[in-house]
């Protein structure tokens, strides 16, 4: 029985010594992909917790610029901008990863208030070939997005690089 309970005890302190390791890891990654895109214009956001923080600032124009830290043990976060609501309400998501590459997708609202969800190819362009029109219908909104990211976190996005 205490052969069994060694056994055991071995086993609950080298997954704490995992789990512990992977977390720090975990945190180490978030913190370096994510922290240097926070800058001082950013306050947190309303959803703001130490595990998941989320940073918001709205210039004197009404875009919103935002960066939100992945829920523990995600890999993910993103960097946001947005057009005013009364303009439109349109948006830009960026997904960094930890190589210094993006994925990126914008939001365009249409004259009918339909909503795309559309991902972006390192150019500007929509990736998939049925939501070209719709990016080139609205390609001002998009490279005014990709042209502010690129300015806000000396990024080089799109055709606005």
């Amino acid at each position: 029985m205490k052969k069994v309970l060694k056994i055991a005890a071995w086993g609950i302190g080298i997954s704490l010594v995992a789990v512990s390791a992977f977390t720090l890891y975990w945190y180490q990654w978030r913190e370096v992909n994510l922290r240097p895109y926070v800058d001082a214009g950013m306050e947190e956001s309303s959803g703001w917790t130490a595990l998941h923080p989320s940073y918001l600032e709205v210039t004197t124009g009404g875009y919103a610029y935002s960066v939100t830290f992945p829920f523990l043990w995600e890999f993910g976060g993103n960097l946001a901008v947005a057009f005013p609501f009364e303009e439109g309400g349109h948006g830009l998501i960026i997904w960094p990863d930890h190589n210094g590459n993006y994925e990126v997708g914008v939001i365009l609202v249409d004259e009918n208030q339909m909503i795309h969800h559309i991902y972006l190819d390192e150019s500007g362009n929509a990736v998939e070939s049925g939501q070209y029109e719709i990016v080139e219908q609205y390609r001002h909104v998009v490279d005014e997005l990709l042209n502010r990211a690129n300015l806000r976190w000396n990024l080089q996005l799109g055709k606005a690089n």
